[in-house]
């Protein structure tokens, strides 16, 4: 059975309770609340899980869906893969929400449990599709959405523009994703000669290989 992390009674910042949040589909990603669930290359059956939870019935209720009818939905994948791709879900959601937001999250306050078996996404979570949306959530011209760079390294340039320097920490934080995603965000800028790393280990930063990309910027 799954657990919480451990919190100690004497911590000085002790964890919020999750009440509700925003569950978004990408294209190469779904986040709940920002922060990163799933990735491409972790899409498949979880995402699809996640979506058949909850895209309404004719009736507009979130269906509460059993093992033979999710089996069924997800193209004959078994009871026992389907439980424990639930399993390890819920545990990524607690262990990361502690981790990004301090936050506590519950086992079921997600994806919970429905009476006489099966799942569903409780209505205090709010689906949407942003598949299509290709608006940057940034104040960059419009002409960057035709670029090779996606919005999330567009961001990370417009942070480094402010900032001068950013650490892959920041930019975990700032764009709430995976470390290994931070990590090839500013390997696929490096790659195309945007930006350097500079200092050592832990205290070093990345900064722009030229100052003038903040006035035009060119991912190719």
């Amino acid at each position: 059975r799954e657990s919480l992390p451990f919190i100690s009674p004497e911590s000085k910042n002790p964890p919020e309770a999750f009440t509700e949040g925003t569950l978004s589909f990408y294209n190469d990603r779904t986040e709940l609340n920002g922060v990163v669930l799933l990735e491409t290359g972790e899409l498949g059956h979880a995402e699809r899980l996640l979506r058949l939870l909850t895209t309404p019935t004719t009736s507009g209720r979130r269906p509460k869906l059993g093992g033979r009818r999710l089996q069924k939905a997800l193209g004959g994948a078994s009871q026992d893969a389907i439980s424990s791709m639930v399993f390890r879900l819920r545990r990524k959601i607690m262990r990361q929400f502690r981790r990004d937001l301090n936050i506590r999250v519950g086992r079921h306050d997600v994806i919970a449990t429905a009476d006489g078996g099966g799942y569903l996404v409780p209505m205090t979570i709010t689906a949407e599709d942003k598949t299509n949306d290709i608006e940057p959530p940034t104040s960059m011209a419009s002409e960057l959405i035709e670029t090779g760079c996606n919005i999330r390294q567009h961001k990370i340039i417009e942070a480094i523009c402010r900032a001068g320097q950013i650490s892959r920490k920041e930019i975990q934080q700032l764009c709430g994703v995976s470390a290994k995603t931070a990590k090839r965000d500013l390997c696929f800028l490096r790659d195309k000669g945007l930006v350097e790393f500079v200092g050592y280990g832990m205290t070093g930063s990345w900064r722009l290989k030229d100052p003038t990309i903040c006035q035009t910027i060119a991912c190719e």
